[in-house]
C-alpha cells in the first residue's frame, strides 16, 4: 500500500471511528447504565479497559483523547438540538473550537483532522440528530415534526385518531399566533357572560388551532387543516388532556377551529375535593359529566357553524342511556357510565361490543340488537379505576382486554359469564401502558409501555415492548429514550404499514415510527468486538516489530 493510500485510510478511520463511537455510546454503553445501574457501570468500565489495553502504548493517548473529543462533541451537539437555529450555531462553534483546542493540547491530534471530524459530526447530527438515534435500534423515523405548544397547557401533544375513507388520520393541536387586534375582535364577539369572557381573556397567548396529520393521494404525509367531514368524526374530549379538571372551549375563527382551555373548577373547589377522599370518586364523576356535557354542546355549535353535524353512527351516553346507530340498527341501552372508551371483542372473539366507563365502573355492552350489558366491573376503594385506560389485544386469541393505567397498572379481561379476570398487575407504580399493536408479520401483538429500569432505582421510564405470556410480560425490546408519551398506533392507508405516533413530553415534538427487524444492537456489539480484537492484534504486531528491531540492534 502506498504512503498516500495509508494517509487516506488513516483519515477515513478517524472519521468513521468518531461516528461509530457515538453509536456505541448511544446503543450499547449508556443503556447498560440506564437499565442495570452500578452493574452496568462495571460492565462499561470492563469494556473500556479491554479496549484501552488493546491499543499500543505509543498510540493510546492520541486515540483516547480523540475518542473523548468525539463523544463530548456528540453529546454537546445533541444537547442543543432543540434550540433555535442561531443559538445552535453559536453553541456548536464554541464547543467545536474549545474541544479542538483542548484535544490538540492534550492529545497532540492534528487540528485539521479534528476540524474535519467536527464538521462530519455536525452534519450527521443535522441530518439525523443524536437524540433520535435510540429509536433506530428498532424503528425507522418516517416523520419528525414540531408543533408550537405551551408546555403549561398539557404534558405532550394530544392525538385524536379518526377513520377516513382511505384509512386513518390524526388530529392534534398547534399554538395559534394571536395578534392583539384579532384577539380583541374575538373577545368582543365572545358575549357578555362574565365567566366565558374571563376564560377567553385569560387564554391570550395559549390558544390552539386544530391540525390534521393525514396521507395524501400520492401516499405522502401532510399536516393540514381538518375537513368538516373529519371533524364530524372527532371526539373533542380526546383533545383535552387535563379532562375533567380543565374544560375545552371551541370556536370558528377565519375558517379555523380554535381551542382554548379553562379550569373546570376553581382552586378552592379542587382543594375541597382533595381533602375529602371518600367523596372523591363521586365528585370526580359529577365533574366529568358536567364538563363532558358542556364540551359536547360547544362542539355541536362549532360543527353547525361549519355546516356539519355529529356523525349519526357515533355512540353517546346521555342521561344514563347509551344510544346511537350501529350497522343500520338503533342502540338504546341503560348503562352505569358516562364515557365511551372503545369497541372490541371482549367476552369472545368476533363479537361486536363496546366498553363504557362510569364512576369506578366498567361495563361491556353488546352492540347486537338494541344492545345489552354483558359484564360489569367495579373498582375497589383500595384500587379505584383510573380514567387513563384503553382497549386492545393482549394475545392471539382474537379477544380484546382493558389496559388500565392505575397505581399499579393492570390488565383486565371480561369473561363470557359476566365476571372479570385480572391478567396482569405491574410490579412498579410508575409502569404505564401506552398502546397494543399487531405489526405486519407478527403473530402476537406487542404491548407498548413506558416503564422503569430493570435494576436502576429510578422513576425514569423508557419506551419498551412486551409480549404477554402466561400471566407475565416478556420483554421484546427497549428504546432508551425518555419522555415518550401519548403513543398511538395508526394506519394512514388501508393495507399499508402500521405506524407508531409518539409525542415527546415537555415539547411540541411528534415522531412517526415504522418498525423494522434489523439487528442493530447485535450488529453494533459484533463490530465493537471486532474493533477491540483488531486493537489487540495491532498491539501484538507493534510489540513483535519492536522485539525484532531490538534483536537486530543487539
Amino acid at each position: 500500500m502506498s504512503a498516500r493510500n495509508r494517509v487516506q485510510l488513516n483519515w477515513l478511520g478517524y472519521l468513521l471511528w468518531s461516528v461509530f463511537v457515538n453509536a456505541c455510546n448511544i446503543w450499547l454503553l449508556t443503556p447498560l447504565v440506564q437499565d442495570y445501574g452500578i452493574l452496568g457501570v462495571v460492565a462499561d468500565v470492563l469494556i473500556v479497559v479491554i479496549w484501552l489495553l488493546g491499543l499500543p502504548s505509543s498510540h493510546r493517548r492520541r486515540w483516547v483523547t480523540f475518542t473523548l473529543f468525539s463523544l463530548l462533541l456528540g453529546q454537546g451537539l445533541a444537547s442543543v438540538t432543540g434550540d433555535e437555529l442561531a443559538k445552535r450555531i453559536v453553541l456548536a462553534v464554541v464547543m467545536c473550537l474549545a474541544l479542538i483546542g483542548l484535544t490538540w493540547w492534550f492529545g497532540r491530534v492534528r487540528p485539521l483532522r479534528l476540524l474535519l471530524t467536527a464538521v462530519v459530526l455536525v452534519v450527521v447530527n443535522s441530518l439525523v440528530p443524536f437524540t433520535q438515534w435510540p429509536f433506530y435500534t428498532h424503528f425507522w423515523i418516517v416523520r419528525n415534526g414540531t408543533l408550537s405548544v405551551s408546555n403549561a397547557a398539557f404534558h405532550a401533544l394530544p392525538f385524536a385518531e379518526i377513520p377516513t375513507s382511505s384509512g386513518e388520520a390524526v388530529i392534534t393541536l398547534e399554538q395559534l399566533n394571536d395578534s392583539k387586534t384579532d384577539f380583541l375582535k374575538t373577545a368582543a364577539q365572545a358575549g357578555t357572560a362574565s365567566s366565558s369572557l374571563a376564560d377567553l381573556l385569560a387564554s391570550y397567548g395559549n390558544r390552539y388551532r386544530l391540525v390534521e396529520l393525514k396521507s395524501t393521494s400520492s401516499g405522502q404525509l401532510e399536516t393540514t387543516a381538518p375537513t368538516v367531514q373529519d371533524l364530524e368524526k372527532l371526539n373533542p374530549n380526546q383533545l383535552n388532556p387535563m379532562f375533567p379538571f380543565t374544560i375545552a372551549h371551541f370556536s370558528v375563527e377565519n375558517g379555523m377551529v380554535v381551542e382554548y382551555f379553562a379550569p373546570a373548577v376553581d382552586p378552592a373547589k379542587q382543594v375541597e375535593m382533595g381533602v375529602r377522599p371518600a367523596q372523591l370518586p363521586e365528585n370526580a364523576m359529577a365533574l366529568s359529566l358536567n364538563v363532558q356535557k358542556e364540551q359536547e354542546e360547544n362542539w355541536q355549535s362549532v360543527l353547525q357553524q361549519l355546516g356539519g353535524t355529529e356523525d349519526p353512527s357515533s355512540l353517546r351516553i346521555q342521561g344514563g342511556v347509551l344510544s346511537g346507530v350501529v350497522n343500520g340498527h338503533d342502540i338504546d341501552v341503560p348503562v352505569s357510565a358516562n364515557r365511551v372508551v372503545g369497541t372490541g371483542s371482549f367476552t369472545a372473539p368476533g363479537q361486536s361490543q363496546l366498553l363504557v366507563e362510569g364512576m369506578n365502573t366498567l361495563q361491556v355492552v353488546s352492540l347486537q340488537g338494541k344492545g345489552k350489558v354483558l359484564a360489569t366491573y367495579h373498582g375497589s376503594s383500595a384500587l379505584p379505576l383510573s380514567n387513563d385506560l384503553f382497549v386492545g389485544p393482549v394475545d392471539a386469541s382474537g379477544r380484546d382486554v382493558v389496559f388500565v393505567n392505575g397505581s399499579p397498572a393492570t390488565i383486565l379481561e371480561a369473561q363470557s359469564d359476566g365476571t372479570w379476570r385480572q391478567l396482569y398487575q405491574a410490579p412498579d407504580l410508575s409502569f404505564r401502558f401506552e398502546t397494543s399493536v399487531l405489526f405486519a408479520g407478527d403473530k402476537q401483538p406487542e404491548i407498548i409501555t413506558d416503564d422503569p429500569s430493570v435494576l436502576q432505582p429510578s422513576t425514569t421510564n423508557y419506551f419498551t415492548s412486551y409480549t404477554y405470556r402466561d400471566g407475565n410480560l416478556v420483554r421484546n425490546w427497549r428504546v432508551y429514550r425518555t419522555n415518550v408519551s401519548n403513543v398511538q398506533s395508526v394506519q394512514f392507508r388501508k393495507g399499508g404499514p402500521t405506524y407508531l405516533l409518539t409525542g415527546i413530553a415537555g415539547t411540541g415534538q411528534y415522531i412517526l415510527l415504522q418498525r423494522h427487524r434489523l439487528p442493530v444492537v447485535p450488529a453494533a456489539s459484533v463490530l465493537l468486538a471486532i474493533v477491540i480484537a483488531a486493537g489487540w492484534l495491532w498491539r501484538w504486531r507493534e510489540n513483535t516489530r519492536r522485539g525484532r528491531g531490538g534483536e537486530t540492534h543487539a
